[in-house]
């Protein structure tokens, strides 16, 4: 500063206040204040002695406008805006590293041993004589809400997937979306759990549930597509509802009964 007289009135004025970046920036603005009134006088024709003189006149005493400052900068709030801002910058660089490596681990994948063909596609990447034929494909959309997760059944498809000479070789495809929008939140693993059931009276039983044997069963696998979304690819083993009209699955494991039913009678063929 250039004017000694000025920055000692200012430091004197802002002594009580006691957040530093407060201290800094209440300084600067007085002290370009005075020199703004200083200029004006001077201006006007006054000498820079009496012009300097009549600036600290104006502005009055150091001491007594302290206090006031002080009551009105108080450090609690700078404080507070530091550590929200300190906590703002931690929850995003968390999130960013969890998006990353969520995405990371998004994979393609194949459906284990059921790899004959793109199961929500129209087209078949079989081996040569292959008669893999989609009878059924839809995209019902449709959700459950639990513990702030939605589980959506986001398509289902049937094939006959039987080589030349099978009658009836049927593989039914069905995926699950899990959403939660809180980042801290675990996995769901509950489409892991769905058994179903039909209208012809057919079920196929979990295969988490300890059925690995020839019974008909619900299998898959999960992977990450998104920060906050889990994809379950899922298949059922030895299906058998070529002729129902709708199929149900449950999921009714730590106290909840979830259901969602796909309606069998329509969708769209290859």
């Amino acid at each position: 500063m250039a004017n000694y007289r000025f920055e000692t009135w200012c430091r004197n004025a802002i002594a009580l206040i006691r957040f530093p970046p407060d201290q800094k920036a209440v300084l600067k603005e007085l002290y370009d204040h005075m020199e703004d009134h200083y200029d004006a006088l001077v201006a006007q024709g006054l000498g820079p002695e009496e012009a300097e003189s009549q600036t600290l006149e104006a502005m009055g005493s150091a001491e007594e406008i302290a206090p006031q400052l002080a009551a009105i900068h108080r450090p609690f709030w700078g404080y507070f805006l530091r550590v929200t801002r300190a906590v703002l910058l931690a929850a995003l660089c968390a999130a960013v590293i969890l998006a990353a490596g969520q995405l990371l681990q998004t994979r393609y994948h194949n459906f284990a041993a059921h790899d004959r063909l793109d199961p929500f596609g129209d087209t078949v990447t079989g081996q040569e004589g292959s008669t893999f034929k989609r009878i059924f494909y839809e995209e019902p959309m449709q959700s459950v809400q639990s513990d702030g997760y939605t589980i959506t059944l986001t398509k289902a498809a049937i094939w006959h997937t039987g080589e030349p000479g099978a009658e009836n070789d049927l593989s039914f495809y069905f995926q699950m979306e899990v959403f939660n929008p809180r980042p801290w939140a675990a996995v769901s693993d509950t489409p892991r759990w769905f058994w179903a059931v039909d209208s012809l009276g057919n079920a196929y039983d979990c295969y988490y549930e300890g059925i690995h044997n020839f019974a008909p069963y619900i299998a898959g696998n999960g992977y990450h597509t998104g920060p906050l979304t889990y994809t379950h690819d899922m298949w059922i083993s030895d299906y058998r509802s070529e002729d129902a009209e709708w199929i149900e699955f449950h999921y009714d494991r730590d106290g909840r009964d979830l259901v969602l039913r796909l309606n069998l009678a329509g969708g769209d063929t290859a």
